[in-house]
């Protein structure tokens, strides 16, 4: 789904392509982003790691009444465990940028569960920026294709 807002009059553009394990932050000028610079690099390495490579020793399974196994505490989430702490981050990369004036419009690609957690950690002063929302998984990309995905979406 892609989400559009009026930004301000300032011409340069960040774009920030991320998921929970990388964070990049790139620069154009120009709509068509034939300019596209990386100004940052984020990467959370608790990010990439699945829940089982981290918790080798969790609690015991219990069988229940029905014969159904049963965990013996609640499950967390790692996925949102590890996202959330890397979302105030890049929040607060792009707050500085932001502070420093160095872009004047946002355009934010993440994966769809990544996008809804750096929607909570966007100040209100960094949200007005926004002018465009992807929610895919871009990372893996380069510069030049990030560009002309973004563009078509302008």
């Amino acid at each position: 789904m892609t989400h559009r807002h009026k930004a301000s009059k300032h011409p340069t553009t960040w774009i920030l392509v991320a998921d929970r394990s990388r964070a990049r932050i790139l620069a154009t000028e120009k709509s068509d982003g034939s300019d596209i610079r990386e100004v940052e690099c984020l990467v959370n390495p608790e990010g990439a790691l699945r829940q089982s490579d981290v918790e080798t020793d969790g609690p015991g399974y219990f069988r229940g009444g029905g014969g159904s196994l049963s965990a013996g505490e609640p499950h967390t989430d790692y996925q949102h465990k590890t996202a959330e702490p890397f979302a105030g981050q890049i929040a607060e990369a792009l707050e500085h940028g932001r502070n420093t004036n160095q872009f004047g419009h946002l355009i934010v690609t993440a994966s769809p569960m990544f996008l809804g957690i750096l929607r909570q950690k966007l100040p209100a002063s960094l949200a007005k920026l926004v002018e465009l929302e992807i929610d895919k998984d871009y990372t893996q990309m380069s510069d030049a294709k990030i560009a002309e995905l973004v563009s078509s979406h302008r």
